[in-house]
C-alpha cells in the first residue's frame, strides 16, 4: 500500500513543529533519503494566539487555521497533524474543512497511556491555561479512565512562564527547575504518570525530573503520524520525555541565544532551543547530511589518502593529500578499553552490543565512510572553478565588481567549511572502525560502561554514553 503524505499544520510555535518533524524522522526507520516519508509543513507562525482566544481576550484563530489546513491539503497532504495542544480546541473546525484525517493529539496520548501504563489511574497535566480552561485532556482521559490532576495557580503560573521562554529561545535552567517542581506536586497528588500537554514543554524537562513517567505529546503524535501514513496496524506504544530516540546534546556555534533546538531529555539534534536539557544541533542519524555531490571518489579511494590541506588559489596546482585532519581536531584514540572515570555521572548502565548489532553499525561505518569520500573527491574537483572565478574577477579579467569578488570569496570559504566538516566526520567515522577493529567499540572511553545502543544508531560514531557527554559539557559550559 502506498504511503500518505504528511501534512503538518504548524508554527504554533516554531520550534515545536521543528521537535515533530525531528521525532518523525527519528522514529522512521531509514537506510538512505527515499526511505523516510514525505511531510508538508506550513510553519504558519502568523496564526493568532490560541490561548487568549480560548479565555476570551484574543482574535479567533479558526479562520487562519482553517486556511492553513487546506492549504495542506491542495499542496498534497494525505494526513494531518498539528502539533499544538492548545489548537485542539479548534480542532472540530480544522477537521470538518478538509477531507482528509486529521489527528488528535489529546486522543492519541490518551490512548498511548493506556496501551503503555494501563494501572495508571490518575495522571497529571502540564499545559497552557486555555488548555486546562477547555479541559481537552480531561475529555480524552476520561474516556479511557482515567482523572487529570492539573497544577493549582502558582504553578500554572510556572508552566505559562516556561511554555514563553520556549517561544522566545530563552528558556533555562531556572525554566526547567520551575516546572520540574510543579510536576513532583502532581506526583505528590497521586498523578502515576505526567502528561507535558505543551508541545513546548518537551524542550524543558528531562525524564529524572519526576519519579514517575513524563509522556511527551508530541513524540506520541510522531508516532501516530507515522503509523497513520504508513497504512500499518502497529500497537500503541507509549513513549516517554527523552526516550531513546534522539542524540546527546552536542555544542553548535552560530545560534543566536536560545537557539539550539534540543528535545526533552537532553538527546537530540537538529536546530533547537537552548534549555535545561542541554543544547540541540545538526547532527544527524545514520543517513547523516546527504546530496553534496553525487561524484565517485576514484582518487581518495585508490590512495586511501584524503586531502587536508586548503586548495590552492592559482590554477592548476594541486594541493597535497594526507593522511588525516589534524590531532587536535580528531585525537587519536587508545587502543585499549578505557578506565573508569570516578568522576563520571553514575547510572544503570547500556547492555554491551551483540554480534549481530556489531556487524550492524559496521556496515553503517563503511557505507558512511565510502560517501564521505565521494563528497570530498567531488568537491576537490568542484574548488578549482570556483577559486579560478575568483581570480579572474580580483584581477579584473571578466568583472570588477566588488560585490562579484565578495560573492566568489564567500562560495569558497563556504566550500572549505564544508570540506573541512566532512574530513572532521570521516576520520571520526574512521576511529570508530578502528575501535571495532580494537574490541573497544560501543564502550564510553570515560566511565568504561557500554554506549546504549539507540544512541550509536543515531551517531555511530560516539564516544561518550549520553551521561558522560553531558558531564563534558557541563565542564565546558556548553550546559547550565
Amino acid at each position: 500500500m502506498a504511503e500518505k503524505v504528511i501534512g503538518v499544520l504548524g508554527g504554533l510555535g516554531p520550534w515545536a513543529t521543528l521537535d515533530l518533524f525531528e521525532k518523525i524522522l527519528r522514529l522512521t526507520p531509514a537506510r538512505r533519503d527515499q526511505d523516510h516519508l514525505r511531510v508538508i509543513i506550513d510553519s504558519n507562525a502568523k496564526i493568532p494566539d490560541r490561548g487568549p482566544a480560548i479565555l476570551g481576550e484574543g482574535e479567533d484563530p479558526t479562520p487562519a487555521l482553517v486556511a492553513t489546513a487546506r492549504n495542506l491539503e491542495r499542496a498534497g497532504a494525505e494526513v494531518l497533524v498539528i502539533p499544538c495542544n492548545t489548537a485542539h480546541a479548534f480542532y472540530d473546525a480544522v477537521a470538518a474543512s478538509v477531507r482528509i484525517p486529521v489527528l488528535h493529539i489529546m486522543e492519541e496520548v490518551a490512548a498511548a497511556l493506556r496501551a503503555g501504563r494501563p494501572e495508571v489511574r490518575r495522571a497529571g497535566v502540564l499545559a497552557t491555561r486555555a488548555t486546562v480552561a477547555a479541559r481537552l485532556y480531561h475529555r480524552a482521559c476520561a474516556a479511557v479512565g482515567v482523572e487529570v490532576l492539573t497544577p493549582d495557580d502558582p504553578g500554572q503560573e510556572a508552566v505559562t512562564r516556561a511554555i514563553y521562554a520556549v517561544k522566545a529561545g530563552a528558556a533555562g535552567a531556572a525554566e526547567r527547575a520551575a516546572v520540574a517542581a510543579v510536576a513532583r506536586g502532581l506526583v505528590e497528588r497521586g498523578a502515576g504518570a505526567v502528561i507535558l500537554g505543551c508541545t513546548e514543554l518537551p524542550l524543558v524537562l528531562r525524564p529524572d525530573d519526576a519519579a514517575v513517567t513524563l509522556i511527551d505529546s508530541t513524540l506520541v503524535l510522531a508516532q501516530a503520524a507515522i503509523r497513520a501514513a504508513r497504512a500499518v496496524d502497529e500497537p500503541v506504544a507509549l513513549h516517554s520525555v527523552g526516550g531513546d530516540l534522539r542524540p546527546p546534546p552536542t555544542p553548535t556555534p552560530a545560534h543566536p541565544r536560545g537557539v539550539d533546538l534540543p528535545s526533552a531529555g537532553g538527546s537530540s539534534t537538529l536546530p533547537s532551543v537552548q534549555t535545561a536539557a542541554g543544547p540541540r544541533t545538526g547532527a544527524v542519524g545514520p543517513g547523516w547530511r546527504r546530496g553534496m555531490a553525487p561524484k565517485t571518489a576514484k582518487n581518495a579511494r585508490a590512495s586511501g589518502l584524503r586531502r587536508t590541506t586548503r586548495p590552492s588559489a592559482a590554477r592548476g596546482r594541486k594541493s597535497s593529500p594526507t593522511r588525516k585532519p589534524s590531532s587536535k581536531t580528531t585525537p587519536k584514540l587508545r587502543a585499549v578499553a578505557p578506565v573508569a572515570d570516578r568522576t563520571a555521572p553514575r547510572g544503570k548502565p547500556a547492555r554491551p552490543l551483540t554480534k549481530r548489532e556489531l556487524a550492524e553499525f559496521r556496515r553503517l561505518l563503511e557505507d558512511e565512510k565510502r560517501r564521505l569520500m565521494d563528497e570530498l573527491e567531488a568537491m576537490e574537483e568542484h574548488t578549482p572553478e570556483i577559486e579560478d572565478q575568483v581570480g579572474m574577477d580580483i584581477g579584473g579579467g571578466y568583472d570588477e565588481d566588488l560585490a562579484d569578488v565578495a560573492s566568489s570569496t564567500f562560495e569558497r570559504e563556504k566550500g572549505l567549511a564544508l570540506e573541512s566538516s566532512v574530513q572532521q566526520m570521516l576520520a571520526q567515522v574512521e576511529e570508530a572502525l578502528v575501535r571495532m577493529e580494537e574490541g573497544t567499540y560501543g564502550i564510553c572511553q570515560r566511565c568504561g560502561n557500554p554506549i546504549d545502543v539507540a544512541r550509536l544508531r543515531v551517531l555511530p560514531f560516539a564516544t561518550l554514553d549520553i551521561r558522560c557527554k553531558e558531564l563534558e559539557e557541563k565542564a565546558n559550559g556548553l550546559l547550565r
